[in-house]
């Protein structure tokens, strides 16, 4: 897997949903009318199990970027922004390791 040109390590696993998003609109009677955007957009959840602190690092800094980001995933290609997360948990053991859950979502 890859984001902008760096490669990190498969997740263990990852879902795809499509969103749907809405606008309001306010008709001239006053009624409010919820109406979907033409446009279907991916939610990508990912799951990494056991990564080390340089990984860590790379992820953090990736979730922080303003800018857009190209993501190849199962040779597909979307281009994401960081959504929520990534939320880090610490695995117990002698090396340190983390678990790692990460949400993006496609512009």
């Amino acid at each position: 897997m890859t984001i902008d040109g760096i490669l990190l390590p498969d997740p263990v696993g990852f879902t795809i949903d499509d969103v749907t998003g809405v606008n309001e609109v306010t008709l001239l009677s006053g009624d409010r009318r919820y109406v979907k955007f033409d446009k279907i957009k991916k939610n990508i959840r990912m799951t990494f199990w056991g990564i080390d602190d340089e990984t860590k690092e790379i992820i953090e800094d990736l979730a922080l970027s303003p800018d857009t980001l190209t993501m190849v995933l199962d040779n597909k290609t979307y281009t994401v922004v960081s959504f929520t997360g990534p939320t880090f948990e610490r695995i117990k053991g002698p090396r340190v390791i983390y678990q790692c859950n990460w949400e993006l979502r496609e512009v």
